[in-house]
């Protein structure tokens, strides 16, 4: 009597975890329902006045992230649905389209030799992130069909080298310094989830690096960029108007920040502060304090991506 009375309490119990088990991961829902609002935030006090010499609307840029989230949160809420292993179909597809929408972008930069750009569309599009995507996409499969031979040279080694290094190419030559070596991360993070060796993921984002870095010298543009780059890191007083403009703001914002709202960098020309510096609009307003405070979010983040997929692996 006590065995079957132990027996439907455990059942009872086992089906109450079941019901309360949530299909999606709190912790990582929290730290992305804070970043958008934190995010949207910052966006507004970045952005108003800069709306205003677009000549739009105060809230312009605003409306236009918060029709942009939406969309996201649609477009991400309909893929939860979706048997990813159809994906499969168009990985090729995908990857090719994308490498075509970063060489766009830069036909669009030698047009326009006085100012490189990112965006396509009017600054709708930026292929290079994208391609942080895709990557993602394409080498989760890839890594998957050759999971027996992922340590062989000619089948993993080489083929993952010329992927990942024509994607950084082509993304550095825009140049975006930080995009390319996330791509190249992503790319070792993948390869070493899919059961590689860290040495030889070593090896692969050096010789990835090896691939990509000398198509950086076909375009003058990039050769320009990675040199003024180089340059503000043995000397930021050298830098480019855009290094120096961000680092004022910095070091206005000390600690704590001067108050959200209350910078006077983006009044007074920092480079694009809604979109490129809004790191450093973060920075002034919030400090050194709020900007640690966005990194530890993001870290959460990654941590609880990683949890995630360990989870599906073990399972």
């Amino acid at each position: 009597m006590g065995q079957q009375a132990y027996v439907r309490k455990s059942k009872t119990k086992s089906t109450k975890n079941r019901f309360m088990r949530l299909p999606f991961d709190v912790p990582m829902l929290l730290v992305v329902v804070v970043l958008l609002i934190f995010g949207l935030l910052m966006l507004y006090s970045a952005s108003w006045d800069f709306s205003m010499l677009m000549d739009k609307d105060p809230t312009y840029i605003f409306s236009r992230q918060i029709l942009w989230i939406f969309i996201g949160l649609v477009f991400a809420l309909v893929t939860s649905f979706i048997d990813y292993h159809h994906y499969q179909k168009v990985l090729v597809p995908m990857w090719l389209g994308t490498l075509i929408l970063l060489l766009a972008v830069l036909i669009v930069n030698e047009q326009n030799s006085s100012e490189a750009t990112r965006m396509l569309l009017g600054g709708s599009v930026q292929p290079s992130e994208m391609a942080k995507a895709v990557i993602v996409i394409y080498l989760s499969f890839w890594l998957y069909l050759r999971k027996d031979s992922i340590n062989d040279v000619q089948i993993a080694y080489v083929p993952l080298i010329m992927i990942l290094g024509i994607t950084f190419g082509f993304i550095l030559l825009q140049p975006d310094l930080s995009a390319a070596l996330t791509v190249l991360l992503l790319g070792g993070m993948l390869f070493f989830l899919a059961g590689g060796d860290w040495k030889i993921i070593l090896l692969v984002i050096i010789f990835a690096l090896l691939v990509g870095l000398p198509l950086m010298y076909v375009y003058e543009t990039g050769r320009d960029r990675i040199s003024a780059y180089l340059t503000s890191l043995n000397n930021p007083l050298e830098s480019s108007y855009h290094i120096q403009r961000s680092l004022e703001a910095v070091v206005r914002g000390r600690w704590s920040g001067v108050g959200i709202g209350k910078a006077d960098t983006k009044f007074t020309g920092l480079p694009l502060p809604p979109t490129d510096s809004i790191f450093a609009v973060i920075a002034e307003e919030t400090g050194i304090i709020g900007g640690f405070f966005v990194m530890f979010l993001y870290s959460i983040f990654i941590w609880r991506g990683l949890v995630i997929a360990k989870m599906h692996l073990t399972n």
